[in-house]
């Protein structure tokens, strides 16, 4: 897993340009939430899983300690769709048929389906219906749980977009922000967050059409984000070696590279540098 910290992250939060040992810590486990958001579709990690036992204990230490955190890292969080104040009832994470049964709720009191962000009687269920009707139009909703939404009467109308249509999408946001790395949790157009974070999917799986590709690098899509952050980090090192003939970056020369030296010796040290990165590091 690579949890190298960028400058910026993807939706262009400054980062300190001097992390130390537990801001680069905080920032793996943040990384890991990412890992977490993109697999179950939200960031409540639930405590008591053996799996997810640290990630857990973690998320609810950054609820307790909202008020004193760093402005960046709660910037980062609100990037992912945290959420700050759940039910201090046992039923804090809601199961997918909870969140239906208050859905129908909602409905049953205010006879429509919008339901509004951060809903005092769900925080979470504005984010789920969006999720839900996603994963309905890329035919990833199981059958039976199709046929309950259908039946409470959610509407689905929503347009299917064709794959140039969100690659235009992309292209506007890259001609806005400079960069196709669209945050996990895109709140101005969520489907076209996930979407960004299929085509990598594809990619890797082999799925993806060599003319898809060529569209998306034609934009300056980045396959590895991190990775070529990493790669970055890594030729301005060498150029500082060929010029002072050593690899020990002090903060005062420059904060930013020595911290990323440190960090990387950090993690060979920790055993979670990979064979590679280690082999070039060598060279």
């Amino acid at each position: 897993m690579k949890t190298e910290s960028p400058k910026k992250d993807s939706k262009g939060t400054p980062l300190p340009q001097k992390m130390d040992y537990y801001d680069k810590k905080w920032y793996q486990h943040y990384v890991n939430l990412i890992d977490y958001k993109k697999k179950h579709g939200d960031c409540l990690v639930p405590q008591g899983s053996q799996e997810y036992k640290v990630l857990g204990k973690w998320v609810a230490h950054q609820r307790r300690g909202k008020e004193k955190m760093p402005s960046w890292r709660r910037e980062l969080l609100d990037g992912l769709g945290f959420i700050w104040q759940v039910n201090k009832s046992p039923r804090l994470l809601l199961t997918w048929e909870e969140n239906l049964e208050s859905l129908q709720g909602f409905y049953e009191k205010e006879g429509h389906f919008d339901v509004p962000k951060d809903w005092k009687g769900n925080p979470i269920l504005w984010e789920w219906v969006r999720r839900q009707k996603y994963l309905y139009h890329e035919n990833k909703l199981s059958k039976n749980r199709r046929q309950k939404l259908l039946a409470l009467g959610l509407p689905m109308e929503n347009k299917i977009r064709s794959w140039r249509e969100n690659y235009d999408r992309l292209k506007a946001f890259s001609q806005k922000n400079g960069t196709c790395n669209i945050p996990i949790v895109y709140e101005d157009d969520t489907p076209l967050g996930w979407w960004v974070e299929a085509q990598r999917k594809y990619y890797h799986q082999g799925i993806l059409s060599l003319e898809k590709q060529q569209h998306l690098e034609e934009l300056g899509f980045e396959w590895e984000p991190l990775e070529l952050q990493w790669e970055e980090k890594y030729q301005e090192l060498s150029s500082f070696y060929e010029k002072e003939g050593r690899t020990e970056v002090s903060r005062k020369e420059n904060r930013v590279l020595g911290d990323w030296v440190h960090f990387q010796r950090q993690r060979r040290k920790e055993g979670k540098l990979s064979q590679e990165r280690i082999q070039n590091w060598m060279n």
